[in-house]
């Protein structure tokens, strides 16, 4: 004890201040320090401003922005890692400005290994925006199906796309008008494959797209749009088409007779894209249509769209490329923001639109990485050193993170462990997907409905009851006997 205090007399000698080993009034000292017990003091020292204003540096952590955003209150509160409060916003406003109905950059970057929560972290802050009214339409671009228990749990659809499964897509199927006529033509060009067209090729397929647009809506489809192609040979355009005609390899894409995509029957809709942004003939046309739909949701609403692993579609000429390049730089402007995830900034920074994406980034949100290129941080992601050594020092598994906007960072910590039936919504897993598609299909069939039809409050509670961990489950087939 003798020596800690020498120690500690020491540095306080070191800092300039003059200090003395009290004795005889111990039991005074001690009460001196609580509050109201002025009488005890026993050595009473004057103070004056200046000395106070060192003994007071004022500094502070970083706490977000609670009010007067730009959709109103924070979308949530985080606790940081010395206890406070951090309100945390996809957009980035001065805090001592109202913002409220401001269109400003809200565009998010989230970073971080897998295992590190990055997929909860995500659905979490899904999840909090419901709160706000008008609730904001998100669309999610999902791989792995890491969100769709999230997005069915929140009364979103989902569709997964397979490699040679129907993906219900019929673009022919849609309102007659000049955004979906060049868009039509531009598609049906990828489609054909060819490096350039004639402009007499060109014509003909506008005057085609118009023709079919103008049929009965039951008749739309690519294999009617192709008979109405002159047969110029086999480099011709009919000759091209043919492979993406119901019946050929490529059918399954866009000639389904029906287009069920529905984007007004929920207020959140995701894709799985994994099989699709893998396979290098069907991805450009894939997301090119994805993006056109997306594109008719913009008109002001609040929208939120979701990138997964967004760096995998960002190396070819697919319209993801141009939409994330453009829409980076004005969707703030149409009342909306993008969230980008991936588990490492490497290959992302590959990118020719890195700087773009970057540059347009309001608010980062990087998860622990212990091997963090240095480079690809500091250089690439325009971290200080400081924010760099506190990424690489985090524990992988404390469900912390840096938050930075602009300038101010702050490290944050979203801890729900207990909380396991949340974890199993927010962050899916292959064993509790096929639990949750076990219950909605036994759902589905007794009701009468389809699995889309189905509300949360009809399944949810089975799917808490028999997820992986929750020692309550029962097979399919006994609640099927419980249910007759």
């Amino acid at each position: 004890m003798a020596r800690q205090i020498a120690t500690t007399r020491a540095e306080l000698s070191n800092a300039g201040f003059v200090s003395a080993k009290e004795d005889l009034a111990i039991a005074s000292s001690f009460y001196a320090q609580l509050p109201g017990n002025w009488r005890f003091r026993t050595r009473i020292a004057n103070l004056s401003s200046l000395n106070f204003l060192g003994l007071s540096p004022l500094h502070n952590f970083a706490q977000g922005k609670q009010h007067n955003n730009p959709w109103g209150d924070c979308v949530t509160t985080l606790q940081t890692t010395n206890g406070q409060p951090y309100y945390f916003n996809f957009h980035a406003t001065h805090p001592a400005e109202n913002s409220l109905g401001e269109k400003a950059i809200g565009n998010t970057m989230v970073i971080g290994k897998s295992g590190t929560g990055k997929t909860a972290l995500i659905n979490f802050l899904l999840s909090q925006v419901q709160k706000f009214d008008p609730i904001p339409t998100i669309f999610f671009f999902d791989k792995d199906r890491g969100a769709e228990i999230f997005v069915r749990a929140c009364g979103g659809n989902y569709l997964a796309l397979e490699n040679g499964s129907p993906t219900g897509f019929n673009p022919f199927q849609c309102e007659r008008n000049e955004a979906n006529t060049q868009f039509l033509a531009e598609l049906i060009k990828v489609l054909g494959g060819k490096p350039e067209y004639s402009a007499r090729e060109e014509e003909d397929i506008y005057r085609a797209v118009e023709g079919m647009l103008d049929t009965p809506m039951h008749l739309r489809s690519m294999s009617n749009f192709r008979k109405s192609l002159p047969n110029m040979g086999d480099d011709g355009l009919y000759a091209r088409l043919r492979r993406w005609t119901a019946g050929n390899s490529l059918g399954w894409v866009f000639d389904n007779p029906v287009d069920t995509i529905d984007l007004t029957r929920a207020s959140i809709i995701g894709f799985d894209y994994t099989d699709v942004i893998d396979n290098a003939e069907v991805r450009v046309p894939v997301i090119n249509y994805l993006l056109h739909r997306l594109e008719a949701l913009i008109d002001g609403r609040p929208l939120i769209y979701v990138m997964d692993e967004f760096w995998k579609i960002l190396d070819g000429k697919g319209g993801l490329k141009e939409f994330a390049k453009n829409k980076q730089k004005t969707i703030r402007k149409q009342n909306g923001l993008g969230i980008f995830a991936t588990q490492s900034p490497e290959d992302a920074l590959a990118s020719d639109i890195a700087a773009a994406l970057i540059e347009q980034t309001a608010t980062m949100v990087l998860l622990p990485n212990p091997n963090a290129s240095r480079d690809d941080y500091i250089e690439g992601l325009k971290l200080t050193d400081a924010e760099y050594q506190v990424v690489v020092s985090l524990d992988e598994r404390s469900r912390c993170f840096l938050v930075k906007q602009g300038h101010a960072s702050a490290v944050c910590q979203l801890n729900l462990r207990g909380m396991d039936d949340a974890l199993a919504v927010i962050s899916s897993s292959t064993d509790n997907i096929e639990i949750m598609h076990q219950i909605l299909s036994r759902k589905a069939d007794k009701l009468g409905v389809s699995v889309d039809q189905l509300t949360p409050e009809q399944w949810l509670e089975d799917f808490y009851a028999n997820r992986k961990g929750s020692g309550k489950r029962k097979s399919v087939k006994d609640k099927e006997v419980e249910d007759a």
